[in-house]
């Protein structure tokens, strides 16, 4: 196996726990920002440079949806990085080749099926959604471009899966700073060299990911000697490693889709408003998204620090991994989240211009989200943590029926049941800390179960 533990990997199950760790997440971190930096730059981009009004209320009106699609993949790729992690920590060669080669295959038909649905129906999809006239034709425009790039997000967010459970969180994080960069300097020549709005930037977007993509290909494909090398020849689907894969996809799709799609009906309940409130609610979105996604790695850092240590059956690792987790994503929730609500206003100011929108209403109620929303992050970054620790364990239905349980019952009783006879923004914000609340509360009591039984099995191993 020598050939897998090279300097760029790192593994978790030897050495250091908490400086590991920060080696690990930083690069991870920078490379989830700088893939979400898609949207935001579409979004500053359309608010400061294009002259149509209804831009950024048509991104705002369709993000949701094109959130929740593109979380699809972020759910199977959580398959490919619980099986990836597990076979690198036991040292399975074998094992490791042909997760890569199926999870890639699994993921692009994937990504094809759900990309051609999205497209044929986006314009059925925001009518339903209550979406406003003055943007229905430009949003429908931005989902279908966005859908066309969804089996590129499939791979390339498989692809890097492979990357991270062996230890090299470095790669995926170069690969998308050039993609990144490219995304925002397509940008901005789309809407301000050709005029274009809404569709120029989903056309940005769709660029930048069809580059990460031959990027990622690449790199996996140069990795010769390593057992997840990329060959051609070897690219077929293992009917083991894909039920593997799947065990761990299925409900870790279905967990992503289940908040993501509440988070639609969230959208549509928002969409009854003014207009300067759907755009304030893409503001905020755009800018709270920022310690969203640093808190979301910490889900993947205990899947693949539990995961390794997990096959190489060294439970106190475990638990030194997790605490380490909570600890550094906990603090992170507070400090970021604090300065995010203390520089709210030139944050705002960055997405839109006095000469187009009223910018003064948009802030007033980007602030009353991002009020309610950011100091609630410090629950969600344990439930991240916990979540992940669970996955790593080995179990990918707790976390799917909790996921079913609070972002789905009971997001639907509150936007369905609850809200109609307190309409306002606040409370309809207010979802989000008391759905975060009872996960954790879930996902510590499992998470403590769990644990007592994977103890048991290592020592008995």
């Amino acid at each position: 196996m020598a050939g897998v533990l090279t300097k760029k990997k790192i593994d978790t199950t030897e050495g250091p726990i908490f400086s590991k760790m920060v080696l690990f997440v930083v690069p991870l971190i920078l490379t989830n920002l700088i893939q979400q930096l898609y949207t935001v730059a579409d979004n500053i981009v359309v608010g400061n440079f294009s002259e149509s009004g209804s831009a950024l209320g048509a991104i705002g009106s369709s993000s949701a949806i094109v959130a929740f699609l593109t979380a699809l993949f972020a759910g199977f790729s959580i398959g490919t990085a619980a099986v990836v992690s597990h076979d690198f920590g036991a040292r399975e060669r074998g094992a490791l080749s042909r997760d890569t080669h199926t999870s890639l295959l699994l993921a692009v038909s994937v990504g094809l099926l759900v990309g051609t649905v999205g497209f044929i129906f986006a314009r059925p999809i925001l009518i339903a959604l209550n979406t406003k006239p003055e943007f229905l034709n430009d949003a429908a425009v931005y989902m279908k471009i966005r859908c066309i790039g969804l089996p590129f997000v499939a791979l390339y967010n498989n692809a890097a899966a492979v990357l991270r459970s062996v230890g090299d969180s470095k790669t995926p994080l170069y690969i998308l700073t050039a993609s990144g960069l490219a995304n925002v300097a397509l940008n901005l020549v789309f809407v301000i060299c050709f005029g274009m709005g809404a569709d120029g930037v989903a056309l940005a977007t769709l660029a930048s990911q069809v580059l990460s993509v031959v990027f990622v290909l690449t790199v996996l494909k140069k990795r010769r000697g390593e057992p997840y090398a990329l060959k051609l020849s070897l690219l077929r689907i293992d009917g083991g490693t894909a039920k593997r894969i799947l065990k761990f996809a299925v409900p870790g799709t279905v967990q992503s889709s289940v908040a993501h799609v509440m988070n639609v009906f969230i959208a549509a309940s928002a969409n009854v408003f003014a207009p300067e409130i759907i755009e304030a609610r893409a503001v905020a979105s755009n800018i709270d998204t920022i310690l969203s996604t640093i808190l979301a790695t910490y889900s993947t850092v205990a899947i693949t620090f539990t995961g390794q240590n997990r096959g190489a059956k060294k439970p106190a690792r475990i638990k030194k991994a997790l605490f380490f987790a909570l600890v550094q994503s906990v603090t992170i929730a507070i400090v970021v989240g604090q300065t995010l609500l203390l520089c709210r206003e030139p944050l705002i100011r960055l997405f839109v211009n006095d000469s187009v929108y009223n910018v003064a209403e948009i802030t007033r109620h980007a602030t009353t989200i991002m009020s309610i929303i950011l100091p609630s992050y410090i629950i969600s970054a344990m439930t991240n943590s916990l979540a992940g620790f669970v996955k790593g364990l080995g179990h990918s239905l707790p976390p799917m029926l909790i996921s079913i349980l609070d972002m789905g019952v009971l997001r639907a009783i509150w936007i369905f049941a609850l809200f109609p006879s307190s309409p306002t923004l606040h409370f309809l914000y207010l979802i989000y800390p008391v759905s975060w609340g009872m996960n954790l509360i879930l996902y510590t009591t499992v998470s403590l179960v769990l644990w007592k039984r994977a103890k048991k099995r290592m020592a008995s191993a």
